[in-house]
């Protein structure tokens, strides 16, 4: 994560977080999932009621056999490969539209406004409002009135009371604007609190890095990526050397300051396709995907370089302070992602241990 992001996050932005990308789109399929049965369920109830007014009338017709059919057909081609709309949520959106037109043209032949069919239009309704935009949420509301209209209108004599006309249909909108509008806003208390749940699990809330557990799901499938195209990648493992003494003598405010710093100093010395997370108290991870030795040589250095030069002010005084860094690379190294961890984690002790000897 950029400096970029990170700010954008704090800002209440909306950045690229793939678990929050994951989970959304998990959602959504598993909406899709349901979608298919309320369709189904939707489709039985209206030829259900197409087939007994027929026969309570003794009238037969094509529409009573062609509506379910091409609604049918289109239910079974929404769920298809190739449907023109690859994402789930203008899929939803389509299967919403299509769902209010039939559900108004079956009303219509069986009744009208007052067809029991007419309920029927709660399903698109309450579907739109769990999963869509609040501006196509009000479109398909608005579909759903101008299918009550249109319902209405067929019932009335050619110049009906107006005033009388718009209170049947406003009976009629009115419990629906309202169911519409309490599953929306419980929906959108739900996605809030479900995406700022992911928030706090996906990222370190003092540095804005990622947490130790996006870091390890990163690393897994980077490494099965890895694994399978024959490709590499080289772990950073990172470590503030001075987090106690600092503590001790200054605070833990000036303490949290320079791992701030140190974060800072990672966040400029990686690439944008890098992944970085605070892995511990004070140690620190950087995922580099497709680097080898060198790639990785050359981040570890900026990054020393960089939080060397970071100056964190304590107590009137500046402080500057230092970080160990190792490496370990896949498939130089190891094969196995925790093998590579502990790998750079020990090399990481040995360049500590070094650089106080040199000192």
């Amino acid at each position: 994560m950029n400096n970029a992001t990170q700010q954008d996050r704090r800002l209440g932005g909306d950045p690229v977080q793939p678990a929050a990308r994951r989970q959304l789109a998990d959602e959504l399929a598993t909406v899709m999932t349901r979608m298919l049965w309320a369709d189904w369920l939707v489709l039985a109830v209206a030829t259900f009621e197409l087939v007994a007014h027929a026969r309570a009338k003794g009238q037969w017709s094509w529409w009573l056999l062609l509506a379910p059919v091409l609604f049918a057909m289109f239910t079974t081609w929404l769920r298809l490969p190739w449907f023109p709309l690859a994402e789930l949520r203008q899929r939803i959106a389509t299967g919403v539209f299509v769902t209010i037109v039939f559900v108004g043209s079956t009303a219509g032949p069986t009744g009208g406004a007052h067809s029991p069919l007419v309920t029927l239009f709660l399903v698109p309704l309450v579907l739109a409002a769990m999963t869509l935009r609040t501006r196509l949420v009000v479109l398909t509301l608005g579909l759903v009135a101008a299918a009550c209209v249109m319902l209405n209108r067929a019932q009335w004599p050619a110049e009906p009371d107006w005033a009388d006309f718009a209170a049947d249909v406003l009976g009629q909108v009115a419990p629906f604007a309202l169911a519409t509008w309490l599953v929306h806003s419980l929906a959108g208390t739900a996605l809030f609190a479900s995406q700022r749940l992911v928030e706090v699990t996906e990222y370190d809330e003092l540095t804005g890095l990622r947490s130790a557990r996006a870091f390890d799901e990163a690393l897994r499938q980077h490494h099965a990526k890895a694994e399978f195209t024959s490709g590499s990648y080289a772990l950073l493992h990172i470590d503030f050397e001075q987090l106690r003494s600092v503590n001790d003598a200054h605070g833990r405010t000036a303490g949290d300051a320079a791992l701030c710093a140190l974060a800072s100093a990672i966040q400029r010395s990686v690439r944008n396709v890098d992944v970085a997370a605070r892995y511990g108290g004070d140690e620190f991870a950087v995922l580099l995907p497709d680097a080898g030795p060198d790639v990785g040589d050359a981040i570890a250095q900026r990054i020393r370089n960089s939080f060397y030069a970071s100056l964190v002010e304590a107590n009137g005084r500046a402080l500057r302070n230092t970080a160990g860094v190792g490496i370990a690379c896949f498939p130089r190294d190891a094969r196995k992602p925790d093998v590579l961890m502990s790998l750079a984690e020990k090399r990481m002790r040995d360049d500590k241990g070094l650089r106080r000897r040199s000192t």
